[in-house]
């Protein structure tokens, strides 16, 4: 049956009077069609025939929070007698408010009144983030390894690797992997080692983790991104171009392969790289940067000038901006246009890094009067450093 059909019968309906099957069948059809305000109506109801279950609370608050009626959903509970789900429902709205003391109190309370093991791990995990967001790492880092002693599972494993790693408790983490972590193994877990070891300047290690990481999903996109930066050569290459099919899409693995291309004078495949990056990217902040940045390497300022006037979003932003007259400024036959573009834009590339250098090459050709005082500007008023590193770390 169609929505609408659903709807016509359904306002017909006696609601009070279905079977409580019925009526949460019903509510999720409404909510599933994003008519949030009849499944209320129907939560109202099944919690006005139901106050003592946790289930038609839970029900109704959660419908009260989706629609931000925070406040009654806050009475609700509070009108509630106080079970651990109540308890564990106060805890989150306090918690999603920022009140992390309330919020704590409630879960401690609603694990006392708990014995379901799941319930209690729920809770735990509640804690432990509240324990990490008020600096108690130390804490956090007990009661999540606690976790996971007393039910080793993936999920607990997890927990509490992950509560180690975003603490950038690395070599924590990498002992709690290697003493527990064997058997819970999948890509996401190797990468975050491997992740780990390069934090702790451990190379080695790190690309040997990488390639487990590959060897168990062959499609890890990220993984030969960070191969390939961490490699050499023909080998890096292999990498790149591997992330690059998988349609990854970081700046630096375009940069750095260009780079590669040229310092083995490849240059046809520069040229294809710019090829696919405008076809199958499509045109963007992004895949202009990487065509000026390639087009550059290759000398090839026409192409870079065709760019800048085929593209007006290049004038917006002030990255692409900098980048292309910085490279036309290298070409004398393009630092008139240069000179005019770079005094016609100051406002939009006052603050990029590579507009002085600019400006210094146009004056060095044209000696131009007005380009020397925004040279002067800078001088007065700036200490500029020159570089733009566009590079996405790992």
């Amino acid at each position: 049956m169609d929505i609408q059909n659903f709807l016509e019968e359904f306002k017909d309906i006696d609601l009070e009077q279905l079977d409580r099957e019925k009526q949460e069948n019903f509510r999720s059809i409404l909510f599933n069609n994003g008519l949030f305000e009849d499944a209320l109506e129907l939560s109202r109801i099944i919690y006005e025939q139901n106050k003592e279950e946790d289930d038609a609370i839970e029900g109704y608050v959660h419908n009260l929070m989706y629609l931000d009626k925070k406040d009654d959903a806050l009475l609700i509970l509070y009108n509630a007698e106080k079970t651990a789900p109540v308890l564990y429902l106060e805890g989150m709205i306090y918690k999603n408010d920022g009140l992390l003391e309330i919020a704590e109190d409630k879960f401690q309370q609603a694990r006392s009144k708990t014995k379901h093991p799941e319930a209690i791990r729920s809770i735990d995990s509640e804690l432990v983030s509240i324990y990490l967001e008020t600096g108690r790492e130390n804490k956090a880092k007990i009661m999540s390894e606690r976790i996971f002693h007393e039910e080793p599972s993936a999920e607990s494993f997890h927990l509490a690797f992950d509560n180690l790693f975003v603490m950038g408790l690395f070599e924590d983490a990498v002992d709690f992997y290697t003493r527990h972590g064997r058997e819970y193994e999948d890509a996401n877990l190797l990468f975050a080692v491997a992740y780990s070891y390069n934090q702790l300047k451990d190379i080695e290690n790190s690309k040997m983790y990488l390639l487990k990481t590959i060897a168990l999903d062959s499609e890890f996109v990220d993984s030969y991104l960070h191969l390939g930066h961490m490699s050499k050569g023909e080998e890096a290459k292999k990498y790149l171009e591997k992330y690059i099919e998988l349609q990854g899409v970081a700046h630096s693995a375009y940069l750095h392969l260009i780079s590669l291309y040229n310092d083995d004078k490849e240059y046809d495949k520069i040229r294809q790289l710019v090829k696919e990056v405008l076809t199958n990217m499509g045109i963007s902040e992004e895949t202009l940067y990487i065509a000026i940045y390639a087009l550059k390497t290759l000398f090839e300022y026409d192409k870079i000038y065709s760019l800048y006037n085929e593209h007006a979003i290049i004038k917006d932003d002030p990255i692409l901006l900098g980048a292309a007259l910085n490279a036309l400024s290298e070409e004398e036959d393009y630092i008139d246009f240069v000179e005019e573009e770079a005094v016609t834009y100051f406002e939009v590339l006052h603050d990029e890094p590579t507009y002085l250098e600019t400006l210094k090459n146009v004056y060095e050709l044209t000696g131009s009067k007005r380009v020397h005082e925004i040279i002067e500007h800078f001088e007065h008023h700036h200490h500029h450093g020159c570089s733009h590193d566009h590079h996405d770390e790992y």
